[in-house]
């Protein structure tokens, strides 16, 4: 199915296993688990554990929400995806902590004023991912940049080849 994502926020079909779950807020897939041209329902982009409370799931079941999957959480973040405060709340309250020591912001923001921040962040205009020019010296680790067309892992200062298998 074309749910794996890439940094990039680019959903493909590829059959590497990926160590994080996720979605956009909803469903946007058709019957035929095929995805809509819009590739996302909401502004709520999540990302979960892949097993949580002994939930099950039947991927892309009508009606229900498009389930994506991530490499790591890395790329989960790059893509635009926050942490979900359901499955991964601990990860999720120092992710709104952090947003809030970075932001200057008194208290940590709710997820609600995170999505609306996130999502005029991830896209352009024209629904493109949104991307920023800067020096490798000034890109911290953990981030991702495109080089030689490609997206790559920042480690310090080494850019680590991006890969749906690692």
């Amino acid at each position: 199915l074309q749910n794996r994502v890439s940094p990039e926020g680019d959903i493909v079909a590829n059959p590497s296993r990926g160590d994080m779950l996720g979605n956009r807020g909803g469903c946007f897939h058709r019957d035929d688990q095929t995805l809509r041209p819009k590739h996302w329902a909401s502004r709520q982009w999540i990302c979960c554990v892949l097993s949580f409370k002994g939930r099950r799931r039947s991927v892309f079941a009508p009606g229900l929400y498009t389930e994506l999957f991530f490499l790591d959480e890395a790329t989960a973040l790059a893509a635009g995806h926050r942490p979900c405060f359901e499955c991964r709340r601990d990860d999720a309250k120092r992710f709104a902590n952090s947003w809030a020591e970075v932001r200057g912001a008194a208290t940590p923001p709710s997820a609600p004023a995170m999505d609306l921040d996130l999502h005029a962040e991830r896209l352009n205009a024209d629904h493109t991912k949104r991307v920023e020019r800067r020096q490798l010296a000034d890109t911290p680790n953990g981030a991702f940049v495109r080089w030689q067309g490609k997206p790559h892992l920042v480690h310090n200062r080494v850019l680590l080849a991006w890969t749906f298998h690692g």
